[in-house]
């Protein structure tokens, strides 16, 4: 496998995050839960690569809000849009709190703890740490 592919996320956060969606008392094979990590890494090489795209086209360095926006719309992952729209305009409106995705029929809806304010285009996303 090629070296890109070497750096592993952390399994247990996937897997956990399968279990929220995932019937209750499911489990998981070794191999689904190896081949859901690798999954899970080249959807966020590719996703980035998209963004860094738009971002090379406005001549910058720094990929930026904006570019994961048009990222995700030219992937054409319209279930993921509102998604990933929620999640922006919460980071951006400098609330910070956890996101819970409701386990419900639909599997699509987002539920905050919190309003958020209007996104803004421009604004650069920074890394804060989650509370466990």
């Amino acid at each position: 496998m090629s070296e890109e592919y070497q750096e592993a996320l952390p399994l247990a956060q996937i897997v956990r995050i399968m279990k929220r969606k995932a019937p209750k008392g499911a489990h998981f094979s070794k191999d689904f839960k190896s081949a859901m990590g690798r999954s899970a890494q080249i959807f966020i090489y590719y996703l980035t690569s998209t963004a860094q795209e738009y971002a090379a086209k406005d001549k910058r360095k720094k990929l930026m809000i904006q570019d994961l926006r048009k990222a995700v719309m030219a992937l054409e992952l319209d279930p993921l849009n509102v998604a990933v729209n929620e999640v922006i305009n919460m980071m951006t409106s400098q609330v910070r709190v956890p996101v819970e995705f409701d386990k419900d029929e639909s599997n699509e809806k987002v539920s905050e703890e919190t309003d958020t304010a209007a996104a803004n285009e421009s604004s650069e996303v920074e890394a804060v740490p989650m509370e466990s």
